[in-house]
């Protein structure tokens, strides 16, 4: 059976159609399918050709190149400057039909980290490969683009493994760290510590439907939906909770618990995917409860054998090792880390081939 890549799907050359999949493979990325063009081609953009909200509802722009020629780190500088007068982004990304190149995500890496810390919007990059798998999800809105190819013998299991191994990833982060999250909001309610634990709810409920064949998950989802609709209308004041904390911390034990009792319901692939979502995330946990946390040499240890097991790049394991390394020293801005640490491995993910 052959799989996307060797399907070999030229990139287009039309600048109109090129933004049209881009548009529909985020949507399809975010959930969101309110996702808008801005502006029309020659008209002032700010660096952004298309915004909206991603799945944690925070406001994200794309710059689409469509280009054989490589992204260059005075391309990106420039874009960012533009993009710096669009408004509140939370994330820049580029989209390109340009070559892969390890040396200029390893810049957009760094950069995206430092401007993280200092309280500015992160970057990211796509390229064609990348915009495929995204857009081969919904066959549908594939052979809109392309119907010249059949999907349906082709890339369906390919797309099921990266999913789940996504859907894995992200329950396992977000769900180890689910009762710290509520400790936040023990102790004061305010409306962006409220926002962020609804978005952690929803990463949690949606990554367990996604697991729909195992019950498990289901029972993750169904219970981090319930943690959500009870928390959200109360620290809003559009309910009252005569109970009070005390069923919304027992829902945050429970999918803890369910999470931590995942690893026999899946198998070789999901199970790398668990391990790094289970480590990564208790790095998070720690950083939360702790923000001046340093890792400790086991669990460095086993980052980097959970991630050598994924066989990344060579640029990209040294990216990680640069984190890694970043989270043995006493700094505050080590609270940044394991999100950072996320995004790469969800970009590892999609580029493994088990």
């Amino acid at each position: 059976m052959p799989t996307l890549a060797q399907l070999a799907v030229p990139a287009t050359k039309s600048w109109e159609e090129f933004e049209d999949i881009v548009t529909d493979a985020f949507k399809i990325r975010w959930g969101n399918p309110n996702l808008n063009r801005n502006g029309r081609q020659g008209q002032g953009q700010n660096g952004v050709d298309i915004y909206g909200e991603d799945e944690l509802g925070r406001l994200v722009g794309i710059q689409c190149k469509l280009t054989q020629l490589e992204i260059t780190k005075t391309i990106v500088n420039q874009e960012i400057k533009k993009a710096e007068s669009f408004g509140d982004l939370t994330t820049l990304y580029f989209a390109t039909t340009a070559p892969r190149d390890v040396t200029i995500q390893r810049y957009i890496r760094e950069i995206s980290s430092k401007r993280i810390s200092n309280g500015e919007f992160a970057i990211g990059i796509v390229f064609w490969d990348d915009i495929l798998l995204e857009v081969s999800k919904d066959p549908a809105v594939f052979a809109k683009h392309f119907p010249q190819f059949d999907l349906r013998y082709s890339v369906a299991d390919e797309v099921s493994k990266v999913s789940k191994m996504l859907a894995v990833l992200n329950a396992s982060f977000y769900g180890i760290q689910i009762t710290s999250y509520m400790t936040l909001l023990f102790g004061e309610i305010d409306s962006g510590e409220a926002e962020d634990f609804h978005k952690i709810c929803s990463y949690i409920y949606t990554a367990g439907e996604s697991m729909d064949s195992k019950a498990s998950f289901s029972e993750i989802s169904s219970i981090a939906r319930r943690l959500d609709q009870y928390v959200m209308p109360w620290v809003r004041g559009e309910e009252k909770r005569k109970e009070g904390w005390g069923p919304a911390n027992k829902d945050a034990l429970e999918i803890e618990n369910l999470i931590n009792s995942l690893e026999n319901s899946l198998n070789d692939q999901e199970i790398l995917s668990y391990r790094l979502g289970i480590l990564i995330g208790a790095w998070g946990r720690a950083l939360i409860i702790n923000p001046r946390y340093i890792l400790s040499e086991s669990s460095l240890n086993r980052l980097e054998a959970a991630f050598n097991r994924l066989k990344p790049s060579e640029g990209i394991l040294k990216d990680i090792y640069d984190i890694l390394e970043k989270g043995k020293k006493d700094q505050i801005g080590n609270v940044y880390l394991p999100d950072h640490l996320l995004g790469i491995t969800r970009d590892c993910l999609y580029a493994y081939s088990g």
